[in-house]
């Protein structure tokens, strides 16, 4: 049986691991900034609070269905054309889909910048991917269990977000 040595990873492993947690925050962040926005958004382009709460579920919806048919994309992007060129077109797509709802004219728009959003947020793979390329096998579960905890503190918050709007929504009132 082989012993590996405890010693710590190379500086470009640490700068590597540093920049997928980066990646992956602003990801999650995008979903975590938009949540609560959104309603507001498709409020200035709907006229009852019955077509506000329709579209902010088809809003909702296609983010979610774009990242899950774009991810194995992304996934055989990354493969063939490596896993930093991929997670930076991630970020320029998350940037683009702000800049779209922000200065959204039209319920359209709203819905191009999601589609975008949600075709480029499907990174957490490719992240995961770079994370076991870059990192060795003593310290892969702990990188691992940082970047799992990362995603997980940020989508809990944007359900939590999400289920209150809800509730309120389900008693008629108008969400906070």
């Amino acid at each position: 049986m082989k012993c590996l040595p405890m010693s710590s990873p190379s500086p470009q492993r640490q700068a590597a691991t540093g920049f997928i947690l980066v990646t992956v925050f602003l990801d999650v962040l995008g979903i975590g900034l938009i949540v609560p926005v959104l309603p507001q958004l498709i409020g200035h382009f709907t006229s009852s609070f019955q077509s506000q709460s329709l579209w902010f579920g088809i809003l909702s919806a296609i983010y979610g269905t774009m990242q899950f048919f774009f991810a194995p994309l992304l996934g055989a992007l990354s493969d063939r054309f490596g896993r930093r060129p991929v997670l930076l077109l991630s970020v320029f797509g998350l940037a683009v889909n702000f800049l779209i709802m922000a200065t959204a004219q039209s319920l359209g728009l709203l819905l191009a910048g999601r589609v975008l959003g949600g075709m480029t947020a499907s990174s957490f793979s490719v992240a995961g991917a770079y994370i076991a390329d870059v990192t060795a096998p003593f310290v892969y579960a702990r990188i691992m269990g940082t970047v799992e905890d990362e995603e997980k503190g940020y989508a809990d918050a944007a359900i939590a977000t999400w289920a209150k709007r809800a509730a309120a929504w389900a008693k008629g009132e108008a969400p906070a």
